[in-house]
């Protein structure tokens, strides 16, 4: 059959190493957020009306959008209410994202975030983010305890220590009060011991104040290597006391040995987030995957070679990358950031699928239009196989090698 390669380009500040997740609930990275498309809003106002031509400076802009000043349509709202933050902010360059969170002040892992983002970026002035407050919003009060921006350079900035605790303060008022997450009492597991490509199921006794949404375990390799197995359901609607079952699938390629289950966690409809792992004995989170596939090693880059050393916006880069591993490649992954901070990250990497064997594999990258100019350091080199196993190799080179100019 022919082996065909798939090239992923990153011209775009605040890329990830996203973890891949398929049907079975298997993730190679960190459990999925939650949707924030939640608390987004359509601007409900022509953006379009402050388009900005680039300035000739723009190239040199290292620093996030700063806020000046921001006010709160009041102090004090209801469930349901609608709430309106005026933020006086500047840019070098323009206006991408102003976000605000909100937490409790009883904790509980609930977080509320307002924000707005802007296509195309604005210019320096007072832009309004409007915001519901949702209808299940606990009473209490409310901190602002994370304010930050974003310009289109991707430049990002947090300004929260910039303003009082008392101006960053608001009262919710509310009959309801929970602000625990759901607590898990008991589970069981289906069996202890499995292999590759067998079901298992997890009964998991649990309860909360208000609802259920989520439950979630996480097992890993007792020896290792990064890749994580995340079996968890989420419930649409959130759904009362009892006990519910979680169906999980392990992959075909699943390594052989002990894993433990290195995270439980819930969540409720409001919000509110809580571990349990340490709730429950090792051996009760112990189990075995009987597998004559024992690889818990992430591939392994022995060099790479830059197309160059100096580079314009606009320019294409090639990295040559030389990589083994004892099952397959399927990412490589390089990140570039600014010696002068600023936020700004850019991301050259290559997912292969399917995945490949050793070799001298390439990653090709544009850079950019916008990108400032200056010295640009590689802060972050690393790997991923199919099994989900991960490697960071960023000091395994010197600063030297890993080091670009950006001319402009």
């Amino acid at each position: 059959m022919e082996r065909r390669e798939y090239i992923f380009l990153s011209g775009t500040a605040f890329c990830t190493v996203s973890g891949c997740l398929d049907g079975s609930g298997l993730s190679t990275e960190d459990e999925p957020d939650e949707d924030d498309s939640e608390n987004e809003r359509e601007p409900d106002e022509d953006d379009s009306e402050n388009e900005r031509e680039p300035d000739e400076d723009d190239s040199s802009d290292t620093e996030g959008p700063t806020i000046h000043d921001f006010t709160l349509s009041g102090k004090t709202f209801e469930p349901g209410d609608s709430m309106k933050i005026d933020v006086e902010v500047a840019d070098e360059t323009d206006i991408e994202r102003i976000y605000f969170r909100f937490e409790h002040e009883n904790g509980g892992g609930a977080v509320f975030d307002a924000y707005r983002d802007f296509s195309p970026a604005v210019d320096d002035g007072t832009h309004t983010i409007s915001y519901q407050w949702p209808e299940n919003t606990p009473g209490g009060t409310y901190e602002i305890t994370s304010i930050s921006t974003r310009d289109s350079i991707g430049n990002f900035g947090s300004q929260t220590d910039s303003f009082s605790i008392d101006k960053r303060t608001i009262e919710i008022e509310s009959k309801m009060s929970d602000t625990e997450a759901p607590i898990i009492h008991n589970f069981t597991l289906s069996g202890r011991k499995f292999e590759p490509g067998d079901s298992m199921k997890i009964d998991v006794d649990v309860t909360d104040e208000t609802d259920i949404e989520r439950i979630y375990f996480r097992f890993e390799h007792k020896d290792g290597g990064g890749a994580v197995f995340d079996a968890y359901r989420d419930f649409s609607p959130a759904v009362d006391d009892g006990t519910h079952t979680i169906s999980y699938q392990w992959p075909e390629n699943t390594s052989g040995g002990a894993y433990e289950i290195t995270s439980i966690s819930t969540r409720d409809s409001i919000g509110n987030f809580g571990s349990q792992t340490d709730s429950f004995s090792i051996d009760k989170r112990t189990i075995e995957i009987e597998s004559e596939t024992v690889d818990t090693e992430a591939p392994i880059v022995h060099d790479f070679t830059l197309s160059g050393r100096k580079f314009e916006p606009g320019d294409s880069m090639k990295i040559d990358v030389e990589v083994t591993d004892k099952t397959d490649i399927e990412r490589i992954y390089f990140r570039f950031e600014h010696e002068d901070g600023g936020g700004a990250v850019f991301d050259a990497y290559r997912d292969f699928s399917p995945a490949v064997d050793d070799g001298t594999h390439t990653i090709s990258y544009q850079w950019p239009e916008n990108t400032p100019g200056g010295t640009y350091e590689i802060t972050s080199i690393s790997t991923r196989d199919s099994i989900g196993n991960f490697r960071s190799q960023t000091d395994s080179f010197s600063i030297d090698k890993r080091t670009i100019e950006i001319e402009t």
